[in-house]
């Protein structure tokens, strides 16, 4: 089903799965697709933007770490903009206070008069999020051909995904 006919049956039944048009099953082509992966901590601090009929969730969160690609930082406060986690393939919304890694690019409407959400962030192909505990990554997205686990490590503040 496309993403227009999840919107038009509106969609408030069981979870159903959304249109990816690409579906990621590696890393490697992660890395292809995004401008950064990122080790970073959730704040409390979100709210809801977009069409009451298709919302996104900004969640705001701390850098950790960065695997060097693109220009964050340790430290460095960002928004990550998410369609709101109705669909079983894409990373349900980050919760407050939890460390996650992610691939992540900028957002980008297709609407190019639409400048809200400019600045932030979106997970590439809305799945690559991982709820880290120590060294060790979860996948939080239900129906997903991503590693279920992945290793975490900073060395130097530049981060590493493996799986």
């Amino acid at each position: 089903m496309t993403l227009a006919a999840l919107v038009a049956a509106g969609c408030d039944g069981p979870a159903e799965e959304l249109d990816l048009g690409v579906a990621y099953s590696s890393l490697t082509e992660l890395e292809d697709a995004s401008t950064t992966a990122v080790l970073f901590t959730t704040t409390e601090d979100r709210r809801v933007e977009g069409d009451p009929d298709l919302p996104f969730t900004v969640t705001s969160a701390v850098v950790a770490a960065t695997d060097a690609r693109g220009d964050l930082e340790p430290g460095q406060g960002i928004e990550i903009r998410q369609m709101q986690g109705r669909f079983s393939n894409i990373a349900p919304t980050l919760d407050p206070d939890q460390s996650y890694v992610a691939y992540l690019k900028p957002w980008t409407s297709f609407d190019p008069d639409d400048t809200e959400g400019d600045g932030q962030l979106v997970v590439v192909g809305g799945q690559s999020v991982w709820r880290v505990k120590g060294d060790t990554g979860s996948l939080t997205t239900p129906d997903s051909l991503l590693p279920d686990r992945v290793a975490v490590t900073t060395d130097g503040g530049v981060l590493a995904v493996t799986s």
